[in-house]
């Protein structure tokens, strides 16, 4: 029987001990937040608030509570997200790590917005402090 490489063992001792073979740049692997829009016209009223903490959510009648590594509420800025969420992605992937920003939702909750900014940003010079996650992240 072949002894096993130097390689084999460490990555059998990690996975007896539950820790993972891959570095670690932040200690969440994976991270997950929410960002609220402002509510449209047809919209009564707020469902959910974010709690002190700026992590949780909670829904207007304390029915559900969610947490969450980060929650942005209506008025966060594009660089504020773009910080928080797409630059240590950004920094990772320059120093030779995966990295994936996703964006999930609902029609028209506000993952285009995030993600690349308004619609005329392809036509029409628009700021940047409205340019999102993909066009930061390519200058």
């Amino acid at each position: 029987m072949n002894e096993p490489t130097a390689r084999q063992s460490q990555l059998n001792e990690l996975s007896a001990t539950g820790e993972s073979s891959q570095p670690r740049t932040r200690g969440i692997p994976v991270q997950v937040v929410v960002r609220f829009r402002p509510r449209v016209f047809e919209e009564d009223q707020t469902a959910f608030c974010i709690l002190p903490n700026g992590k949780s959510v909670e829904s207007v009648d304390g029915t559900y509570c969610f947490d969450f590594s980060r929650a942005f509420a209506e008025a966060a800025s594009q660089e504020q997200v773009f910080e928080h969420v797409g630059k240590p992605v950004v920094v990772d992937v320059l120093n030779g790590y995966n990295g994936t920003v996703l964006a999930y939702g609902q029609t028209s909750s506000g993952k285009t917005y995030s993600m690349y900014g308004p619609e005329s940003l392809a036509t029409e010079n628009v700021s940047l402090e409205l340019h999102g996650i993909v066009p930061r992240a390519a200058q």
